[in-house]
């Protein structure tokens, strides 16, 4: 609602109690409960589930066959019947029936969720398209908290919660404190509210006290634990915001266009003297202002919060600066007009081009969220390149091309005689063979034998890769191409290479020197 009257609804009904009604229910008529999106009708087949709530029959209808489990329960109102037929109705609201149609209903809805809740002037008035924040959207300490007539229901009341209300009517039945106690422990009253599973279940507390307080009542929604499981229904709705930096307000699950100014005041402060000098000194200045949606409320903390929004914040914040003007105004004055001492504001960015898509879930992407985006993008760009090029070097570093051994200063005495013996083969120039690279370039692998040692020879030498390798049959072993007649001196069994100094000396004491 805009403009003044929606001005009126407010501060009445936010800021001093109203009556919240609830909009779930277990009947059969309603389209909502079944799979398909339509209520079962000509040669239906209506199966209902296990651990079902009752489902009400408030009307004359017809199905094929109702498949019921042991625990379900129909309840069939007191001018309503049900008739079984295997004819296929044609009429237009009875669309390809002959379907085997399936009650959905089954979990209990929460309390705390606002989408099961809506602002009503009394037990006859349809819902109110009233702008509320989250945590005013569910009944609270002065709220009334009505189930209305003609309709079953179910409905969690969470675990380890506290709720309060102000009021609670049951169909034509109110209750306190006491006896809503003992209603819960009824069959129908399990039914209606089912304990938590694995924890205690949640509590209602019926005061039965209006608010009598000129600068506002709380709801006592906004506090964390209450407005922790709000939020979690509510988030996941929330619309893509049309501007740049959204504000959150109190209360509020979902950043907002617009702006939120909090209020504190003195002790002649009164609340509806404060709206109605908005109303009539800032929001009747401008006819656009009636875009704007103003939601007064007041915190637990004490403090006023003023919200304003429409779509894409612009007018919002015209709005808001022109109001913090006059609200200013009085406060150098002394606050002899509202008694306001101190104010505080914050507001959007500039507005957006609306978006293509439907995009539901989070608010609209900052600076920021982009710049930790691209970042991201780049840094993994870059981790996956890294790891292209270690995958190339070890390809290339495990081929079939040749093979690279190397020989090892620990053992001085082979190398000494493999360079005598290189140096005395003019006709094989053995020593041509000694290469830096073999094969398809880095292609080469570290001999198993020997571990990493800081006495590496830089002398490698090559296997051509046409080497035969011969197998021999009687020994199940296979003979070392290098290993041949000219070099067999030189390539020992490297655990029986001795030290050419103890070589020498047993050579001396053979000889007897």
């Amino acid at each position: 609602m805009r403009g003044a009257a929606f001005l009126l609804i407010s501060v009445f009904g936010i800021c001093f109690g109203a009556q919240k009604k609830w909009t779930r229910d277990t009947n059969f008529e309603n389209s909502q409960n079944w799979e398909g999106g339509r209520a079962p009708c000509g040669n239906d087949v209506v199966i209902i589930p296990e651990n079902s709530p009752t489902v009400f029959i408030q009307t004359n209808t017809s199905i094929k066959e109702l498949v019921l489990p042991r625990n379900g329960e129909v309840v069939l109102g007191s001018v309503s019947s049900v008739a079984f037929t295997g004819t296929r109705n044609l009429a237009a609201n009875c669309p390809d029936s002959g379907k085997n149609i399936k009650f959905t209903a089954v979990g209990a809805p929460s309390w705390l969720d606002p989408i099961n809740w809506c602002e009503t002037g009394d037990n006859q008035d349809g819902c109110r398209q009233v702008p509320l924040l989250d945590s005013q959207k569910i009944p609270g300490i002065y709220d009334d908290a009505y189930f209305p007539d003609g309709h079953f229901f179910s409905a969690d009341l969470g675990s380890n919660l506290n709720i309060t209300v102000k009021t609670m009517k049951i169909w034509d039945q109110t209750y306190t404190t006491n006896t809503f106690g003992d209603f819960r422990k009824t069959t129908e009253g399990k039914k209606m509210f089912p304990k938590a599973k694995n924890a205690q279940s949640g509590v209602v507390k019926i005061q039965n006290q209006p608010c009598s307080d000129v600068t506002g009542c709380a709801t006592g929604n906004d506090k964390k634990q209450i407005m922790d499981e709000i939020c979690k229904f509510e988030k996941p709705r929330c619309a893509r915001s049309r501007c740049d930096s959204p504000v959150q307000p109190a209360g509020h699950c979902c950043r907002i266009c617009g702006a939120v100014l909090v209020l504190t005041y003195g002790s002649t402060f009164n609340l509806e003297t404060l709206i109605n000098g908005v109303k009539t000194n800032v929001m009747g200045k401008r006819t656009n202002f009636s875009e704007v949606s103003l939601i007064p409320g007041k915190l637990s903390s004490g403090k006023i919060q003023l919200v304003l929004t429409n779509d894409d914040g612009e007018i919002s914040r015209e709005a808001a600066d022109m109001i913090e003007a006059h609200i200013q105004s009085d406060i150098d004055q002394q606050g002899t007009m509202y008694s306001v001492t101190t104010m505080s504001s914050m507001q959007s960015g500039n507005p957006r081009a609306p978006s293509a898509d439907r995009h539901t879930g989070s608010d609209s992407m900052t600076g920021g969220d982009i710049v930790g985006i691209i970042f991201g993008i780049g840094a993994a760009a870059l981790v996956i390149v890294i790891l292209i090029v270690i995958l190339v070097y070890r390809r290339r570093g495990s081929g079939t091309g040749g093979f690279k051994f190397q020989l090892f200063r620990q053992f001085p005495s082979l190398r000494r005689r493999l360079q005598s013996h290189m140096d005395s083969q003019d006709d094989n120039d053995f020593s041509s063979q000694v290469v830096e690279t073999i094969g398809s370039g880095n292609q080469a692998f570290s001999n198993p034998t020997f571990g990493y040692s800081g006495y590496l020879n830089d002398r490698v030498f090559e296997m051509s890769p046409g080497t035969n390798v011969e197998e021999s049959a009687e020994s199940g072993s296979f003979s070392n191409p290098l290993y041949d007649t000219q070099i067999a001196s030189v390539f020992h069994d490297p655990t029986k290479v001795v030290d050419e100094e103890a070589e020498n000396k047993d050579v001396e004491e053979t000889n007897g020197i």
